[in-house]
Protein backbone atom coordinates (compact mmCIF):
# COMPACT_ATOMS: atom_id res chain seq x y z
CA UNK A 1 0.00 0.00 0.00
CA UNK A 2 1.41 3.32 -0.79
CA UNK A 3 2.88 5.26 2.52
CA UNK A 4 1.01 8.35 2.60
CA UNK A 5 -2.80 6.74 2.45
CA UNK A 6 -4.47 6.77 5.64
CA UNK A 7 -4.42 3.61 7.50
CA UNK A 8 -7.85 3.87 8.47
CA UNK A 9 -8.93 3.08 5.69
CA UNK A 10 -9.82 -0.39 4.91
CA UNK A 11 -9.35 -1.89 1.69
CA UNK A 12 -9.99 -5.28 -0.28
CA UNK A 13 -7.69 -7.20 -1.06
CA UNK A 14 -8.86 -9.09 -4.74
CA UNK A 15 -5.89 -11.15 -6.39
CA UNK A 16 -3.00 -9.69 -4.58
CA UNK A 17 -4.50 -5.74 -5.38
CA UNK A 18 -5.76 -3.65 -3.01
CA UNK A 19 -8.97 -1.92 -3.68
CA UNK A 20 -11.36 0.91 -1.82
CA UNK A 21 -15.47 1.46 -2.64
CA UNK A 22 -16.47 4.48 -4.69
CA UNK A 23 -17.67 6.15 -0.80
CA UNK A 24 -14.19 4.99 0.66
CA UNK A 25 -12.02 6.44 -2.43
CA UNK A 26 -14.18 9.71 -1.88
CA UNK A 27 -13.73 10.42 1.40
CA UNK A 28 -10.03 9.99 0.85
CA UNK A 29 -9.81 12.26 -2.45
CA UNK A 30 -12.18 15.30 -1.03
CA UNK A 31 -14.59 14.73 -3.47
CA UNK A 32 -18.56 13.50 -2.92
CA UNK A 33 -19.50 9.68 -4.02
CA UNK A 34 -21.71 10.60 -7.01
CA UNK A 35 -18.44 12.47 -8.51
CA UNK A 36 -16.45 9.53 -8.66
CA UNK A 37 -19.19 7.53 -9.89
CA UNK A 38 -19.23 10.24 -12.41
CA UNK A 39 -15.87 9.99 -13.15
CA UNK A 40 -15.67 6.15 -13.44
CA UNK A 41 -18.58 6.24 -15.85
CA UNK A 42 -17.71 9.10 -18.30
CA UNK A 43 -14.32 10.20 -17.31
CA UNK A 44 -12.68 13.66 -17.02
CA UNK A 45 -11.10 15.57 -19.87
CA UNK A 46 -7.97 13.32 -18.76
CA UNK A 47 -9.21 9.42 -18.83
CA UNK A 48 -11.79 7.42 -17.02
CA UNK A 49 -11.23 6.62 -13.46
CA UNK A 50 -10.46 2.84 -13.38
CA UNK A 51 -12.75 0.31 -11.35
CA UNK A 52 -14.27 -3.09 -11.70
CA UNK A 53 -17.55 -4.69 -10.52
CA UNK A 54 -17.09 -6.78 -7.79
CA UNK A 55 -19.84 -8.51 -5.08
CA UNK A 56 -22.35 -6.04 -6.77
CA UNK A 57 -20.54 -2.70 -6.45
CA UNK A 58 -17.97 -0.54 -7.87
CA UNK A 59 -14.15 -0.64 -6.23
CA UNK A 60 -11.65 1.70 -7.12
CA UNK A 61 -8.29 0.47 -7.14
CA UNK A 62 -6.17 2.32 -4.51
CA UNK A 63 -3.49 3.35 -6.78
CA UNK A 64 -5.72 5.71 -8.10
CA UNK A 65 -5.70 7.91 -5.45
CA UNK A 66 -2.37 9.43 -6.47
CA UNK A 67 -2.66 8.42 -9.76
CA UNK A 68 -5.73 10.21 -11.26
CA UNK A 69 -5.48 13.21 -12.85
CA UNK A 70 -8.07 15.48 -10.84
CA UNK A 71 -8.84 18.62 -13.43
CA UNK A 72 -11.06 19.79 -10.35
CA UNK A 73 -10.75 21.31 -7.63
CA UNK A 74 -12.66 19.17 -5.22
CA UNK A 75 -14.41 19.69 -1.71
CA UNK A 76 -11.79 21.28 -0.39
CA UNK A 77 -10.25 23.52 -3.18
CA UNK A 78 -6.89 23.41 -4.65
CA UNK A 79 -4.55 23.36 -1.77
CA UNK A 80 -0.81 22.18 -2.39
CA UNK A 81 -2.66 19.71 -5.06
CA UNK A 82 -2.69 21.66 -8.42
CA UNK A 83 0.11 21.57 -11.19
CA UNK A 84 1.54 23.95 -13.43
CA UNK A 85 -0.87 22.33 -16.07
CA UNK A 86 -3.60 22.99 -13.73
CA UNK A 87 -4.01 19.10 -13.26
CA UNK A 88 -3.63 17.57 -9.55
CA UNK A 89 -2.12 14.47 -9.12
CA UNK A 90 -4.47 13.30 -6.18
CA UNK A 91 -3.09 14.77 -2.47
CA UNK A 92 -4.91 13.33 -0.22
CA UNK A 93 -6.62 15.58 2.85
CA UNK A 94 -5.37 14.96 6.27
CA UNK A 95 -7.76 12.35 7.57
CA UNK A 96 -9.33 15.22 10.42
CA UNK A 97 -10.25 17.26 6.84
CA UNK A 98 -12.41 14.00 5.49
CA UNK A 99 -14.34 13.96 8.77
CA UNK A 100 -15.65 17.44 8.71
Amino acid sequence: MPKDIPVTLKTININGKEYLSTSQFAAACGRGAKTINHLILYGNKIRKLESILQFGSRLVPIEELTNFPFTGRGRYGWRNQHSASGVSKGSIPGIDEVAK
